[in-house]
């Protein structure tokens, strides 16, 4: 969900940031790192070499809580006009509306929240894309 294309190096990356924490893993988790997911019972620090560091953190609600969002790229598909310019007579040129067109447009979106108390995940859930 969350990784794509290269996202292979970017763990590698965060687990040479973090080599001890990544050692101090059980192998199950280490396994779950590896492969760019995340499940409850993981320390902070297996999270971040998972999945990197989240977009805001949202303040603790009861003493030891806390929640990481993380934020989603993409592109979502628009219509629009397509113009063309067209010369005058006299030698000027004006744009006149030619034809409807399809064109992409960045978004970014929270697209997972990760809860913690005590530093060790309780929930997690992955948010869908908004619709157009």
């Amino acid at each position: 969900m969350l990784l794509g294309g290269c996202a292979g190096k970017k763990i590698e990356g965060r687990k040479r940031e973090r080599p001890a924490a990544y050692a101090e893993l059980p192998a199950a988790q280490r396994q779950l790192v590896d492969e760019g997911r995340i499940d409850v019972g993981m320390s902070t620090n297996a999270v971040y070499v998972a999945w990197g560091k989240p977009a805001r953190v949202v303040a603790p609600i009861a003493p030891g809580t806390f929640a990481w969002i993380y934020v989603c790229h993409d592109t979502t598909a628009r219509s629009g006009w397509k113009y063309r310019e067209v010369p005058a007579r006299v030698g000027r040129t004006y744009c006149y509306t030619f034809d409807r067109d399809t064109y992409f447009v960045p978004i970014a979106y929270e697209c997972a929240e990760v809860n913690f108390e005590a530093n060790v995940v309780k929930s997690w859930r992955e948010l869908p894309k908004p619709e157009k």
